[in-house]
Order: C-alpha cells, then sequence, then structure tokens
C-alpha cells in the first residue's frame, strides 16, 4: 500500500487469491486503508469463496466502509450467505444505515428466518425507518406468540417517534398476558412527550406486578418530566424492594432535576447497602456539587459495586 494505489491494487487482487492466509489478510488490510471502491468485487469474491470466516466478516465490514450502492448490493446478499454469522453481521451493519432500499431485503429476511438474534436485530432496525412499511411490520410481530419477540418490537416502536404507537404501546401494556412485554411497553411509552403518555404512567404506578412496575418507573426516567421528582421521591422513602428502589433512583438521574439532589443525599444516609452503588451512580450523574461531600465518603466503602 506504500507504493501508490495502482501497483496496491495489483498486490491485493493477487493476494487475495493467495493459499496463505496471512496474506489474504494482509491485502484486506490493505483495502482499508484505500478505501476503493473499485476493489468492491473484490471483498465479494471474499465473501464468496474465502473459507476462513475470520477474513469473510472482515470483508464484510470493510464492505459497509465503502459506503457505494454496489456495496450495499453486497451486503444486502449477504443476508442469504450460508453462514448464520455472516447473516447476523450484515444484517446488523444494513440496520444502521435506514435506507429505504435496504428495507425490502430486511422485511424478507424478517419473514423467512427463524433465528432470534438475527430477527431481533432487524426488529429493532425497523424502529429507525420512517417508513409506514416497516411500521406495519412491527404491528404484525405482535402477533407472535413469543414473548420476546413482542418485547422487541415495544422497543422498536418507541424508536419511531409515532404518534400511532402510542395506543398500541398502551394497549400492550393493558392486555398483554405477559409481564415482560408489558414492563417493557411501559418504558417505551416514555420516549413519547405528551401530557396523555404522562398521566397514564403517572396512574400506572399503583401497578401489582413489580416487574410491571418497575417498567412504569423506568418509562417516567426516560420521559424526564421533573413533575414525577415529588411522585418518585415520596415512592422511595417506604419502599423496600431492592429492585423497584434502584429503579425509582435510576429514574431520577434520568430525568436530572436538581430537586432531586437533596432528597437523594438525606436518604443516602440511612440507605440500605444495595442501593449505594445507584444512588453515588444517580448523584454523581446529576453533577450537582451539593453531592461532592457524601461522594468522595463513598470511595471509602469498601464495596465493589460502589
Amino acid at each position: 500500500c506504500q507504493f501508490g494505489p495502482g501497483k496496491a491494487k495489483e498486490f491485493v487482487i493477487k493476494a487475495l487469491k493467495n493459499n496463505d492466509r496471512y496474506m489474504r489478510e494482509a491485502a484486506l488490510e490493505c483495502i482499508e486503508t484505500l478505501e476503493d471502491a473499485s476493489l468492491t468485487p473484490e471483498l465479494m469474491r471474499v465473501l464468496n469463496s474465502d473459507t476462513d470466516r475470520g477474513l469473510r466478516r472482515k470483508a464484510l465490514e470493510l464492505t459497509a466502509k465503502l459506503n457505494s450502492p454496489e456495496a450495499r448490493h453486497v451486503l444486502v446478499m449477504a443476508l442469504e450467505d450460508g453462514d448464520l454469522e455472516i447473516r447476523r453481521e450484515a444484517a446488523k451493519i444494513l440496520s444502521k444505515k435506514c435506507d429505504a432500499d435496504i428495507l425490502p431485503a430486511l422485511l424478507s429476511v424478517l419473514v423467512d428466518n427463524l433465528d432470534g438474534t438475527l430477527r431481533d436485530t432487524i426488529l429493532d432496525s425497523l424502529g429507525n425507518f420512517n417508513d409506514p412499511k416497516a411500521h406495519d411490520a412491527l404491528l404484525n410481530a405482535l402477533k407472535d406468540r413469543r414473548e420476546d419477540v413482542r418485547r422487541e418490537v415495544a422497543s422498536a416502536l418507541a424508536k419511531t417517534g409515532r404518534k400511532e404507537a402510542v395506543p398500541v404501546l398502551m394497549s400492550l401494556f393493558k392486555d398483554d398476558p405477559s409481564t415482560r412485554v408489558r414492563a417493557a411497553s411501559a418504558t417505551a411509552l416514555g420516549s413519547f412527550s405528551s401530557p396523555e403518555v404522562y398521566d397514564f404512567l403517572v396512574e400506572s404506578l399503583n401497578e401489582k406486578d413489580l416487574e410491571v412496575l418497575g417498567g412504569v418507573i423506568s418509562g417516567l426516567g426516560v420521559a424526564g418530566n421533573p413533575a414525577s421528582v415529588p411522585i418518585l421521591l415520596k415512592m422511595l422513602e417506604d419502599e423496600k424492594n431492592k429492585n423497584i428502589r434502584n429503579a425509582i433512583i435510576g429514574a431520577l438521574g434520568l430525568i436530572g432535576s436538581p430537586l432531586a439532589v437533596e432528597p437523594l443525599i438525606a436518604y443516602a444516609k440511612n440507605a440500605p447497602k444495595e442501593a449505594r452503588y445507584e444512588l453515588c451512580w444517580t448523584l454523581g450523574h446529576l453533577g450537582d456539587s451539593r453531592a461532592t461531600d457524601l461522594l468522595v465518603e463513598s470511595l471509602g466503602i469498601k464495596e465493589n459495586s460502589v
């Protein structure tokens, strides 16, 4: 690569056909330096014929960096590769691009593929597409009997920012038989800043199931409405369950209101040791100098989590 693009390309093309794995790896490193889209066919050849998975994955990563129409075509083709790891990597790369011409390929894989990791990657990516087809695909996935699929859809709907997602998530919270899905839908609702959503989450704080309640609290944290700070602080005073207690403290950190600083400092003086890490993180995240003494004092606590 130090002898100019012309000679370097000649070396790359020959070296990629060499029987020595390390020569082929060196050729790929040279392509990374050159960043020449005209070498896309060579990368495609590695993907199609090389027997070394590591080199094939490297070729896939380099193809993504080239960011040309030809490179995107190679990535889409990799969604049908015989190696599951390659298909997963291709989906992961494509999920970050959000190009309209990629969406049909992702939807096709979503229908035909049963691999959980690949499916979840695509479902998550659909939340980034401002396209009715992506939204419809997410709604259709809510019919899936598997709770992990419906939970992934709830998280993806939060990313869409579409108002139509709000009633869907509210319905999930009320009616889904899975507590994990209900918790995820409550957290997802926090991404939609509206009085309707805020009131819904506050009313849902009377939820009896602890996992779902934790999701509601997280949703209030994501919503970031300072009006919920006094409500959460009141809950914190008498809360005995460590998971709910930590969820409240974490939510207060996400909201980021200085109104929580003094009450949290006071609470920290007699807080259970299980709450120390979350308290330190939240007070540090709030970045208020009033918490400095407490945080410095915490440095002396011989506890790994703190």
